[in-house]
């Protein structure tokens, strides 16, 4: 019963079935591998396209980019050449790969040092920090690929392998390093690129030994414990350096977080308002930019206590007040003078409706006393001469020598609703005092 299990599934994983033969998936490979004609300038303008994504920052243009690519051929073919010992494939494949990866980067730094306003976009970014994922994400991307090569259905799964594995946004990347002579970025997004070749590459020998494909040329024995030793020194190489960098990164964000949760919980602290909150990993430091009054030594050692409080009591803080950097100081002085000079402009508007106001309330009043002789004086409640009268928009105050009717108030009430054209307007009758 067991064994039936066993040979069930054993006929589930098997990948002999259906295998195309090797030397036709060799000659697949070898076509792939060389760079010229139609080849070349596919992968020129893949460069393009790609680079062209993470300019504007769109990652659909990145994945067309992607698909187009064929910088998967020599990669394969390395793969494929150490799988099945064939050394002449292995130097065609080696020289090409690095033939293409000299033609990507000078296209690449090329683009970025020409095109105008060329700036560090988030998809940029994410390309200059690798870790231990990648070299996952390579090495089962090599399987899926060898695999899909090696049987005659499973073509399209090669596009797939394409964008999972990544191989063209680094190496535009680390292009847009050398145009703008950073370091940091070329680094880390050319070792990105360094982690996908050597992981797709070992994972196609290892899916070579596993679909059983046979020797191209017998190799004496030390040929080929020395290539194997050559394998194992470069892929430790390789993946020592993302373990590190991977558990550098998790830290980061981790600290990110904690400090995102702190800016959150302190938004609104002592008559302040926390604008901005950056930490600075490398120089372990901790920038707070605050609008409102400035903070006693009390409360600055409070906030401090409250980093130490979430672990990242290592980071020195600094507070700042106002706005952080130049270009939003010059925007926010730039909107003040505009609002300072529309002020003014409202000021004298206002100034001259006032004026205008103020005219046709003094002809308006010696209407109102030909029309009712017992009104004295006629004014706005906020231009009362009277120094208790309390502000009141749109209300009109007139003061009368005796107490008139209620449909006396109602008929000059009416009249003055007319005569403005407002109906909103209401009338405070006072009576003198004598």
């Amino acid at each position: 019963m067991i064994k039936q299990i066993f040979h069930r599934i054993g006929n589930f994983l098997e990948l002999e079935t259906a295998q195309i033969n090797q030397n036709e998936l060799r000659k697949e490979i070898e076509t792939g591998v060389r760079f010229k004609g139609a080849n070349l300038w596919i992968l020129i303008f893949a460069i393009g396209i790609a680079s062209l994504g993470l300019h504007t920052n769109s990652t659909a243009v990145i994945i067309g980019a992607m698909l187009i690519s064929p910088l998967m051929g020599p990669i394969n073919g390395m793969g494929f050449a150490l799988a099945t010992w064939d050394l002449e494939l292995l130097r065609i494949s080696f020289r090409n790969y690095l033939f293409a990866v000299g033609v990507s980067l000078l296209t690449s730094t090329l683009f970025f040092g020409l095109i105008p306003e060329s700036f560090q976009q988030s998809e940029i970014l994410a390309r200059t920090t690798p870790g231990i994922y990648d070299v996952l994400i390579a090495l089962t991307g090599g399987f899926a690929g060898i695999i899909a090569l090696s049987h005659k259905s499973l073509g399209n799964v090669i596009p797939g392998v394409a964008i999972a594995t990544a191989l063209m946004p680094p190496l535009c990347t680390a292009g847009f390093g050398l145009a703008h002579a950073e370091p940091k970025y070329f680094l880390g997004a050319f070792y990105l690129f360094t982690i996908n070749s050597v992981f797709i590459a070992l994972a196609t020998v290892f899916a070579g030994r596993i679909v059983k494909l046979q020797p191209a040329s017998s190799l004496d024995e030390r040929t080929r414990k020395r290539l194997l030793q050559l394998i194992w020194v470069v892929s430790i190489s390789v993946f020592l350096p993302s373990i590190f960098l991977g558990f550098h990164f998790y830290q980061s964000e981790k600290n990110q977080q904690k400090l995102e949760q702190f800016v959150k919980h302190y938004k609104s602290y002592k008559n302040n308002f926390i604008l901005e909150g950056t930490l600075n990993q490398h120089a372990k430091k901790i920038e707070l930019v605050l609008a409102g009054e400035q903070l006693s030594v009390d409360d600055s050692l409070e906030l401090i206590n409250g980093l130490r409080q979430i672990g990242l009591e290592e980071n020195q803080l600094h507070i700042q007040y106002g706005w952080k950097s130049k270009s939003s100081s010059n925007q926010v002085e730039n909107l003040s003078q505009l609002l300072e000079e529309k002020s003014q402009k409202i000021n004298a508007l206002e100034t001259e409706l006032k004026n205008l106001q103020r005219n046709d309330f003094t002809n308006l009043g010696e209407e109102l006393k030909q029309l009712q002789p017992a009104i004295q004086q006629v004014y706005f409640a906020n231009e009362s001469p009277h120094s208790d009268t309390i502000p009141i928009p749109k209300m009109l105050v007139i003061e009368t020598k005796f107490k008139l009717k209620e449909p006396e108030k109602e008929r000059i009430s009416n009249w003055i609703k007319i005569r403005l054209k407002q109906n909103e307007t209401s009338c405070v009758f006072i009576l003198t005092k004598n």
